[in-house]
């Protein structure tokens, strides 16, 4: 089984393939993503977010996904800046 930054690569990948973009900064949102989530199933929580802000904002071509996006939901779902539980019971 791979890391966690493996399998949010191999998400955004997906998504890149589904949408037919590609991601400038893959490598930096995985890590990003990597740091944040603690298991896989939150990797790909915020990988969904990924994709929703791509079909949402009718994303093409080359794109760099927006790094507060990924600090966005951990502090939205995860509640983890307040201390809070979020919506998410981690």
């Amino acid at each position: 089984m791979g890391t966690i930054k493996d399998r949010a690569q191999s998400h955004l990948m997906a998504i890149e393939q589904i949408h037919g973009l590609k991601f400038l900064n893959r490598e930096e949102i995985a890590e990003l993503i990597a740091q944040s989530a603690t298991d896989e199933r939150q990797a790909l929580i915020f990988c969904t977010a990924v994709n929703l802000w791509a079909a949402g904002n009718n994303v093409t071509g080359e794109a760099k996904i927006p790094e507060d996006l990924v600090t966005s939901v951990e502090n939205h779902v995860f509640q983890r800046s307040s201390g809070k539980k979020g919506i998410m019971q981690d």
